[in-house]
């Protein structure tokens, strides 16, 4: 059986790293049993060497590392060894021992080099590879994207809201869909920033578009006709534009020249549809469901993509999450798609129901936004269920999918 060109250098990049890796931790396990007084902890090879407490760290765990490969994310740069070997050869530590730490840190490097630009992008490599630390790094990268992407685009939020409520229709096969989104804390940057609200639709799996209901016509003085949730948005409010694209999606601005902190806009929108049929979706390759999904469009320091199921509805049971690559064509399920999924470790839980569970340290409001929307569509918040994912900052233009497959789908 042939093995497939990518399968064969990623067996060879995890076996170059690996013999490297064996050799640098021995290397380093010989220097820590040199060491007098055999040193037990970091602090221990901290004041035997007399170094700093992120050096000593990186010595004691590249030479106790219970995997090779991790040692490899772990050990001292070539700056770093300097001061250890120097730091050796002063308390007479046999030239051999630190000799052989810098030949096995030396390979290291040249097969750092053979694979890789530059550390960063090695680490992230081998924690790719062996899983160890992925969920520290995977947070690092997403934390330098949001900042760069703040900085780009000129805006950022503190928290994205996209919030979907699935509640009995007029018949057991029909759903109530009450969605709610918004951003908290919206700062501009720049002046020529468009501040961007909300770019939402309702699709069926044929692209057509499900009809849209406000709440009331407490909204109509602004001209938009999805309902604006006044009690939980900025006093006083900017002014709001919106824009209707032929491919039914709705877009709503903010009409703001504020910079920096003074610029802070809050602002939450919600709409319905009512009495959808799930069955809409159904087709051989793609079951009905009902998806809920949310495109990153604003850099945001949390996502909050909630859906909020009834409790008499069959659709409490635990969804699919999938994140994707942001696709214009985008309205089938991609599944496990490899060529649009993002490599992300995103998750969703069921974190409790009613009100109590919508409790959020990154919005405080957020349990008296679920008993207003709830009192206003004449729901029970205490007979939902939350599925919630947060994101820490979410990759820009991603698109985050919930979906609950049919009642009785089995595939």
């Amino acid at each position: 059986m042939s093995v497939s060109p990518s399968l064969d250098q990623s067996n060879r990049f995890q076996q170059d790293v690996r013999d490297a890796a064996i050799e640098l931790r021995a290397a380093y396990a010989g220097l820590l049993s040199a060491l007098p007084g055999s040193p037990r902890t970091a602090i221990d090879v901290e004041r035997t060497l007399s170094i700093s407490k992120k050096v000593a760290w990186q010595v004691y765990r590249a030479a106790t590392a219970p995997d090779p490969m991790g040692t490899v994310t772990r050990a001292p740069g070539p700056t770093a060894l300097e001061r250890v070997l120097v730091a050796a050869n002063q308390i007479g530590i046999d030239a051999e021992i630190t000799q052989r730490v810098l030949r096995a840190s030396d390979q290291f490097q040249s097969t750092m080099g053979d694979h890789a630009d530059d550390r960063r992008t090695f680490d992230l490599m081998v924690s790719s590879a062996t899983g160890d630390g992925l969920e520290t790094k995977e947070l690092d990268l997403k934390r330098s994207a949001f900042r760069t992407n703040r900085e780009i685009m000129g805006k950022y939020a503190g928290v994205d809201i996209s919030t979907l409520l699935l509640t009995p229709g007029t018949r057991d096969d029909r759903v109530d869909m009450t969605s709610i989104r918004g951003l908290v804390d919206l700062y501009r940057l720049r002046p020529e920033a468009s501040l961007e609200i909300s770019r939402h639709r309702f699709d069926r799996d044929d692209g057509s578009i499900h009809e849209r209901q406000a709440f009331d016509q407490a909204s109509s003085e602004l001209d938009i006709p999805i309902a604006l949730l006044q009690d939980f948005c900025s006093t006083p409010l900017p002014p709001l534009r919106q824009v209707n694209s032929p491919d039914g999606f709705v877009r709503t601005l903010v009409e703001s020249v504020t910079l920096g902190l003074k610029s802070a806009v809050t602002c939450i929108l919600a709409d319905r549809t009512l009495d959808a049929d799930p069955r809409d979706d159904d087709t051989p390759s793609l079951p009905g469901g009902i998806g809920h999904i949310h495109e990153v469009a604003t850099p945001a320091n949390v996502l909050l993509h909630d859906v909020f199921v009834h409790k008499s509805l069959a659709w409490n049971v635990m969804p699919e999450m999938r994140v994707i690559a942001r696709r214009r064509d985008a309205i089938r399920w991609p599944g496990d798609d490899q060529t649009v999924l993002l490599p992300i470790q995103e998750e969703v839980k069921l974190i409790g129901q009613g009100i109590p569970a919508a409790a959020s340290t990154d919005w405080p409001n957020y349990p008296m936004l679920l008993e207003q929307v709830c009192s206003r569509i004449d729901c029970n918040p205490e007979d939902l269920l939350l599925y919630r994912c947060r994101a820490t900052y979410p990759v820009l233009h991603s698109v985050f999918w919930m979906r609950f497959r049919y009642p009785g789908s089995t595939s």
